[in-house]
């Protein structure tokens, strides 16, 4: 997976204006981000890319972003 993000301060004169900008799973990978099991993979047991489907999981977000603005006095 992989995170960006970028920022950029603007100084007047003893304030400073700051922006920043991040993008999440920017390749939009497919995860599990949590299990609350462990079942092991049979020959036979059905799966999804290798992982028991009987598991209790939770799947990652998709790409997000999110942008800010701060002002120090």
């Amino acid at each position: 997976m992989l995170d960006l993000g970028a920022s950029y301060g603007l100084d007047l004169g003893e304030n400073r204006l700051g922006f920043r900008v991040n993008v999440n799973n920017v390749t939009d990978n497919i995860y599990i981000s949590e299990s609350n099991t462990n079942i092991q993979a049979g020959p036979e047991d059905t799966t999804y890319d290798g992982i028991n489907v009987r598991n209790n999981v939770f799947f990652g977000w998709g790409r997000t972003w999110n942008a800010s603005i701060s002002y120090k006095f």
